[in-house]
Parts: structure tokens; sequence; C-alpha cells
């Protein structure tokens, strides 16, 4: 514990090293999403949500409208024919009303201020700061003044006691009532202010608490009990029985804890400390385990670590057992939970924080020390008002991009194609969950739009019993209007297929929105890109292409010439060493994946095995090498969002294999419609 003291004031100090007082909740970094071809996803249940469905969430951030983008065009770039567009996929509602724009302002204004509020408290933290001690500034107060015999050295600390005794008669903390923190701080308190002679009434109300409430000691957790408390305790009543306070000692609880006390001392190998403790460190645990997941090939002692915390974590939960010596959380059962039913490989962002976002308990967490402490900076309202509010402001824009992709599904006429709006949503889904910034809504509905028609052309029955001279046909209308870039008539050629006009206006469309965002032509490298999908479509049979992985590096490509601020060529792209050594693992990897999750049965908690003789242990070297691949730099390397999009992809390819369609469906309802409260 920590605190400043001087001879007018006693106020909270910030630790020294004490902690490091970083935010504690979590925003976890972005990864893309995605979803590939039909046969990605599992027979889902569908989720159902109203048509009618109203975005009641107040914090919306909307992509530029059409009609903003007139002058930007006009002013550099060349000028096309707007009211000849159709079907633009950020169209707003016309019908908004004005009380309604007024309102999401409102909201983005109090993001913006709440996001100064934060930098400004990141920015002053120093060392950080924690609570006062009522133990330590009790031991302060007895403190005595040699130039002034008879005096305290520092009254402040006396004054503090006085004006901050709970209405119970007891010290310490007034939120969280932990009858080991307030016995040892209660006592503390009482002894200063007897050592002085002062406030007797305040101390026979001291003694009371004590008196009435030791006996609670032998029903407390262990596992929060203070550090040392074994030890300090003993001690401060051997001060109060100098002083003549009459404190019991014959009670079960006492007793026990002066039993401990000659055990402790006595011990002298750190291996039986240890052995004494180590089990009530389970957030410890849980730390190591998710550390041992990020794990580079051959790293054995850090798998073996994993499987051992692991293995651990499980029979704490298994046993009701999840308390933590350092820390009273919120909910420590969730946390661990999470991260031993949803693997670091299959954890897509979104999800991650939609979940912390219910466990992290803000003020009310409290840590343990010699007594019960908090650390404002890491543990405030603040965080978690300011947390919500994003992810509604996300979310907001994800639902209204979902009927964005809805109109876009039905103007396509891909229902013709047996493609549900199940599968649809799952799509979507799932880009919106890896990648969530609204900021990333160009690479969001391209990687959304993008797995669909793959679905759509890959699973759809008649498509699937064409001939190779049927498939070499449909591959050269697509050729032949594909690389016509027709802006005015929005891409509505009059082919033989549906199929390939959905897709030829839908890459045309995908193209002109990144012209028009970040002032980049991307259309013949996003054509050449699904040209090169489709030939490879075209030389299989039955399908085929659903074992190749080849839909990975579409999804792959369309991010990278998505993406936001994106300026190397893709051709410098493709020449690059390190560019295909990424591409060829995350192909190999998702074809695995993929294979994984045709094979897989469903087991008892809900999540899937393989029956088909594949072997997990290549899919976690593959991702192990692929997460080495992004991680790691080196002299000629290529930037980080490029490498991550590779990663990104794989960890939704994993995901889809890894749980079952009931908990994506659950996972959807929870991420994309349920309101954070």
């Amino acid at each position: 514990m920590s605190f400043v003291f001087h001879h007018h004031h006693l106020l909270p100090s910030p630790t020294a090293a004490h902690r490091v007082c970083y935010a504690a909740l979590r925003f976890p970094a972005a990864n893309p999403l995605a979803r590939s071809t039909g046969t990605v996803f599992p027979s889902w249940k569908p989720v159902t949500v109203p048509p009618s469905f109203s975005l009641q969430c107040n914090a919306i951030s909307r992509p530029p409208r059409t009609e903003e983008y007139i002058d930007v065009i006009q002013s550099g770039l060349p000028v096309i024919k707007w009211h000849e567009i159709v079907d633009d996929d950020t169209d707003q509602d016309s019908t908004h009303h004005h009380n309604k724009e007024e309102e999401e302002e409102l909201i983005r204004d109090k993001i913006r201020e709440m996001v100064e509020l934060v930098r400004s408290m990141l920015q002053s933290m120093d060392d950080g700061e924690i609570s006062v001690s009522p133990y330590d500034t009790a031991w302060v107060a007895l403190v005595e003044d040699i130039s002034a015999g008879g005096r305290p050295q520092f009254p402040a600390s006396l004054e503090w006691i006085s004006n901050n005794q709970l209405p119970d008669g007891s010290w310490g903390d007034s939120h969280t009532f932990s009858i080991y923190d307030r016995i040892i701080n209660t006592l503390a308190c009482v002894v200063a202010l007897k050592s002085w002679n002062i406030h007797p009434d305040k101390t026979d109300k001291g003694i009371l608490f004590i008196k009435e409430n030791i006996y609670k000691l032998e029903g407390e957790n262990e596992e929060h009990m203070p550090i040392g408390f074994e030890v300090a305790l003993p001690s401060v009543i051997q001060m109060a029985k100098k002083l003549d306070i009459d404190i019991p000692v014959d009670s079960p609880g006492l007793q026990e804890i002066y039993a401990r006390r000659e055990l402790k001392l006595t011990r002298n190998l750190l291996g039986k400390k240890f052995r004494g403790s180590g089990h009530l460190m389970t957030r410890q645990w849980d730390s190591a385990f998710e550390a041992s997941q990020l794990i580079f090939p051959g790293e054995k002692i850090l798998a073996d670590a994993g499987k051992f915390a692991a293995k651990f974590l499980q029979r704490k939960r298994a046993n009701n057992e999840l308390l933590d010596k350092w820390i009273i959380t919120k909910d420590l059962p969730g946390e661990v939970g999470y991260a031993l039913d949803v693997p670091w490989y299959a954890s897509l962002p979104r999800v991650e924080t939609r979940f912390y976002l219910e466990q992290y308990g803000g003020e009310d967490d409290v840590w343990i020390g010699k007594t019960l402490y908090r650390m404002p900076y890491v543990n405030n309202n603040t965080y978690l008002e300011l947390a919500k509010l994003d992810y509604s402001n996300c979310q907001a824009l994800h639902q209204q991009e979902w009927k964005s992709i809805r109109k876009w599904y039905r103007n396509c006429n891909l229902g013709e194609f047996e493609l549900s709006e199940s599968s649809l949503l799952v799509a979507y889904y799932i880009a919106a969950a890896s990648v969530f910034e609204p900021e990333r809504s160009n690479e969001r509905l391209a990687w959304a739009k993008t797995a669909i028609l793959m679905e759509t052309i890959v699973s759809h029955p008649d498509l699937q019993q064409l001939s190779r001279e049927q498939k070499r046909a449909f591959v050269n209308i697509f050729e032949q209007y594909g690389c016509i870039l027709n802006y005015a008539n929005g891409g509505r050629y009059e082919t033989r297929n549906n199929i390939v006009s959905a897709l030829i206006k839908t890459v045309n469309q995908l193209s002109l929105n990144i012209l028009v965002a970040h002032g980049r032509d991307i259309h013949h490298s996003l054509n050449h890109a699904w040209h090169k999908w489709l030939k490879t479509w075209e030389s299989e049979e039955g399908g085929d292409t659903i074992r190749q992985g080849v839909d990975a590096e579409l999804l792959v490509r369309t991010l990278n010439l998505c993406r936001r601020g994106g300026r190397v060529s893709e051709e410098t792209l493709l020449s690059h060493p390190k560019y295909n050594r990424l591409l060829h693992t995350t192909v190999s990897l998702c074809h695995h994946l993929r294979l994984f999750q045709h094979q897989k049965v469903q087991d008892s908690n809900g999540c899937m095995t393989t029956t088909g003789g594949i072997m997990t242990a290549e899919i976690e070297s593959d991702m192990q090498e692929l997460v080495k691949l992004v991680l790691t730099k080196s002299s000629d390397d290529l930037d980080s969002r490029t490498k991550h999009n590779f990663l990104t992809i794989a960890r939704s390819y994993y995901y889809a294999a890894y749980f079952s369609a009931g908990t994506i469906n659950f996972h959807i309802a929870k991420v994309l419609f349920e309101r954070v409260l």
C-alpha cells in the first residue's frame, strides 16, 4: 500500500512501480474476418431477425453518402454520372428524422469527450494511483515527533482516521465487505487512536465491531486473505494488548490464524511456500494459459506450460473454485471460461469484446494487498462507459450495413440461387466480428460480398453440375464483360447468367467505393483476382474448389486491395518473397481447416472433433508457422496490416471449423443484435 503524508494532509499517492496501471478494459486488436465459400458454413439454423428491425442504438457512425462524394470526384478524380449509379452500399434512408441526427451527434460528442478524458487520465498517471490504506495510515499515525515529544509527527494521519470510520464502527473498503480487511484495518486504527488517547468514542465503537465480528474469520474464503495477514494480525493484536485493548483470541477462526502464523514462520523453502499458495493464483494461471497460445513452432516448453495451465484451470472450474488471491473481480469465472472455451486462434475480436464488456467490473473490482485497495486508473467506470458507447457505435453501423447487404442480396436476385438469408447473415457476421472498425467499412463489405458470391457459385446445384465446357462459357462471360469498367449503368449487363451479372456488378461497385474513398483504382487487380479464382473453379470437377483453399487467397487479396491507406501495388506484393510464404501457409492451412470442418461431428460440449482422421496437429503446426510469419520482422518486411490480413482470414476459418452452428448463431445474436446495457 502507498500513501502520502505531511503535517496537514493525507492523500492517496501513485505507487512506486507497485503495479503497471494500464486500462483494464481490453479492446482486442482488429482482426479481419472472413468467410469464404458456401461450404465454409455448416448447416445453419436460422437466426431470427425481424424484417422491421429498428436500430435503437443512438451512437451511429454512418459511412459517407454518395452525394457527399460529388465534390471530391469533381475536384480531382474522373467525373462520374452519379445519378445513374444504382444500389450504393451506403445509401441512407431519406426519412431520417432531424431529431435522430441531433441525438446521434450528441452521442458522438459524448464519445469524443470521454476519449479526451481517458487520454488525460493515461497521460497523468505516472506510476499510477491507489486508494488510501487505513492500515498503512495507522502505522504512520503512530510516529512520534522527536523534536516535540508527546505529539504525533503526522497529525493529518490521525485526522484522516477520525474522519473515515464507517457507520458500523469499522475501517476499510466501504463498498466491499471482507472480514479480513475490516478486522485488520479496524484494529490498526483503534491502536493508533488509543496510543494518542484521542477519540475514545470512535475507539470504543471500533473495539465493539471487532468483538462482534471476529468470529467471521472462520468462514471467510482463504483465497481472499490479504498478503501476510496471518503474521500481521497477531502482531497488531499484541500491540493492542499492551494498550489494554481487550480482543477475544479464543475464536476458532483466530486460532487458525495463529496456527498459520507459526507454520509460515517455520517454513524456509520457496518450493513449500509456493505449494501453499500457488493454487490460489487463478488469474496468473489464466494469463499463462492465454500467453501460451501465442506460440511459435518448436517451443515445447511453452506448449507444455499451456497444457498444464489448461488442466489446472479446468479442474478449478469443475470444482467451482475460480477465485483469485490478488483481486476480487466481477466475473473471474467468465474470463477463465472464455479463455478455456474459445482458443485464441478462434477468438474473433468483436466476440471477445462483447463478452468482456459483461466481465469487466469497473470501479467495483477491488485488489488484495495487505488490505483491500483500488486502482482508479485500472478499474473505473469511465473506461466501461466509453467501451459500451464505442461498441454500440460500431454495432449500430454493423446493423446498418446488414440492411444494405440484404438490399444487395435482393437486387442481385441471389435468392434465386438458393442462397439463404441465414448464410448471408453468417458471412456478414464473421466479417463484422473481425474487421469491426467504422473506418474499415469498405473492407468489411467487400469481404462479406466476396464470401457470399463464392458460396453461391460453388454450392448452387445447377452450377455444381456444369460440365467443363459450360464452366468455360461461364468464365468467358466474365472475361468478356468483367474487364469493362462501366459505372454509368451500374454494371447491369445483359448476360446469359444472372450470377455473372451480379459478380461483375459487385466487382465494379467495390472498385468504385475504393476509388471514391481512397483515390485508388483497384478494378483491374480485383477483376484479376476473381478471374484467377474462377479459372480454378473451372478446372475442377464436382465443386472441388472447396477443398483447395483458393477462396482464402481471394479473400486476402480483396482485403489488401480495399484496405484504407494501402499504397503498395499488388504487383509488388505478389512478387514479395514473404508475401508468397504467407500466402502458401494460409492457403494450406485453410484447406486443412475446410477438410476438418467437413468431417467433424458435434461432441458433448457443442464444439467439433474430427471423424475422418484429419491431423489436427498439422493444423496447429500451420497456425504456429503463420503466427510466426505475421509477428516476426525481417529486414525486407511487409507492412503489419498486410501480414495481419492473412492471420485474420485464417482465424475466421478456424472459428468456423471449431464452433457448432448453434454456438455461432448465439454469437451472432449477441454481437450484432443484442444491445449492450
